[in-house]
């Protein structure tokens, strides 16, 4: 999954000086939320189409993928992931913001973002108004067996109890091939994944 994904970017950072204790919201929805919580607080048509999905469970009747996963998510206890598309492409519950907000034990603990069609300049200012200045910032350059090149930026922001990470990333495929994604992440959950981690698929 794209949340897990952009984890392990976060676990490899450096710890640095708080900015924040506690996370300000983005759009709209604030880390540790529950996942009731998280549709109450979207847009008044992607709130109904998540009501309509709830009452459908344990019927009978044919759901939609995105249903079908918002119901394994509620059942499990508020575990697993909800994906929101741009409402261009019609498609998802979720419609107020394109990315993919995360849960685990009924808390929000990541939500990403896609972000097309703002320069990295503005996107960065907007990150700083709202998280301060940046604990770290890099370059990384990627090159494609064609011989493109891109130098994607990356910014981290690590707070007592949030890691937010700002990165160019690039897909040939898709237009505009070159977007910014967002990333915050509960500390909490950060932590237990280092505690935690994952078996290799070789041991």
């Amino acid at each position: 999954m794209l949340a897990l994904t952009v984890l392990g970017l976060l676990l490899s950072s450096a710890a640095g000086t708080p900015a924040q204790s506690t996370a300000p919201p983005v759009k709209g929805h604030t880390i540790g939320e529950s996942v009731a919580e998280f549709v109450q607080k979207l847009g008044a048509e992607s709130r109904a189409r998540f009501q309509g999905c709830a009452a459908k469970a344990g019927t009978k009747e044919k759901v939609s993928i995105d249903c079908r996963n918002f119901q394994t998510v509620a059942s499990s206890g508020g575990n697993g992931v909800i994906v929101c598309s741009n409402p261009r492409y019609n498609m998802d519950m979720c419609r107020d913001f394109e990315g993919v907000a995360g849960f685990s034990k009924n808390e929000l603990v990541v939500l990403n973002l896609k972000i097309t069609n703002t320069p990295w300049e503005s996107a960065l200012e907007d990150t700083v108004k709202k998280f301060g200045q940046p604990t770290e910032t890099h370059v990384e350059v990627k090159q494609n067996l064609f011989g493109a090149r891109w130098e994607l930026r990356n910014t981290v922001w690590i707070a007592s109890k949030y890691t937010v990470l700002l990165y160019e990333d690039v897909d040939p495929k898709a237009t505009p091939s070159q977007f910014i994604r967002f990333t915050i992440t509960d500390k909490k959950y950060i932590d237990e994944k280092k505690s935690n981690p994952a078996k290799s698929a070789l041991d």
